[in-house]
């Protein structure tokens, strides 16, 4: 090994070591020891010490804090980020996002980080790292998730900052960007033309759909819209993956979603001001059962 090496690695004991000696509140973030090449790049990797308060904190397991976990759960691939934006700003690769990756963090970012409890023990971080750091706290976008199931790629623990690197990993693959781009119409899409008396065209894309449902809603009157809007809601609602989940429920079939409408609205309820319980009352009622086998 060399003399950074050794260096770098016993920054990394002492550091943990003077981390665990804080009520273990702190968790330590470092770059991968091929990162470490000179003094220049030593200032770079400096240890990140999130400073998280424990006062008032809920004990969790090994004593850290809640961001703590966070913070730690993600130090890999934000160590892997983070040396390669290094190494390429090093190398002179003319990029936009490079450029505002290093650019001086910002107010409001200094502040929301502040807010949490989050430094840098090498000084004020950049504007692309506070992005990241931030968005590790943030849920990521329904746009991300959507692209990521698609791919399925695993949305356990996902964050905005990761599913942001997700998905740019994912499209900067030609090949999945033009799979992307030319998918199948969602149920839902196709369930749209059906519903306004349409038929939907052969091999209809998602982005075709997308298009075609932004120009007709001029046509449409604005009653009749609200009433659309509110059919796809609690359809998205009752298929959303985490609320299927709680309920161990397995997926509702757009056939069985429309027939439970008709139903419900039988009964003298209007759409726009339906619950999502009373239709998935309804859904229970008749066979096959929606409910996963325990």
């Amino acid at each position: 090994m060399g003399l950074w090496s050794h260096i770098l690695g016993a920054l990394v004991r002492s550091a943990h070591k003077f981390s665990h000696s804080r009520q273990r509140s702190r968790a330590v973030l470092f770059l991968p020891p091929e990162a470490a090449r000179g003094p220049s790049d030593l200032s770079w990797v400096a240890p990140l010490v999130p400073t998280l308060p424990s006062q008032n904190a809920p004990r969790v397991p090994r004593g850290l804090s809640p961001n703590a976990k966070i913070l730690e759960k993600n130090l890999p691939w934000l160590n892997e980020k983070w040396a390669r934006l290094h190494r390429q700003r090093e190398a002179g690769a003319p990029s936009a996002q490079i450029q505002w990756f290093f650019e001086e963090v910002t107010a409001s970012q200094r502040d929301k980080l502040h807010e949490l409890g989050v430094s840098l023990l090498s000084g004020p971080p950049t504007t692309g790292q506070a992005a990241d750091l931030l968005g590790l706290f943030e849920p990521a976008s329904a746009e991300q998730k959507e692209l990521l199931r698609y791919f399925k790629v695993s949305l356990s623990g996902m964050n905005a900052a990761r599913a942001k690197l997700e998905v740019a990993t994912l499209l900067a693959d030609p090949r999945k960007k033009e799979r992307w781009a030319t998918r199948k119409a969602t149920p839902m899409q196709k369930e749209f033309y059906r519903y306004f008396n349409l038929k939907p065209p052969a091999n209809l894309t998602v982005a075709q759909a997308k298009t075609f449902m932004r120009t007709y809603v001029e046509t449409v009157p604005e009653a009749q819209w609200a009433e659309w809007e509110a059919y796809e809601r609690m359809y998205t609602a009752l298929n959303a993956p985490e609320a299927r989940k709680q309920g161990g429920r397995k997926k509702v079939s757009v056939t069985r979603y429309r027939s439970a409408i008709a139903e419900v609205k039988k009964a003298g309820r209007d759409l726009t001001v339906m619950e999502v319980e009373a239709v998935l009352r309804k859904l229970l009622e008749h066979p096959p059962t929606l409910q996963r086998p325990e």
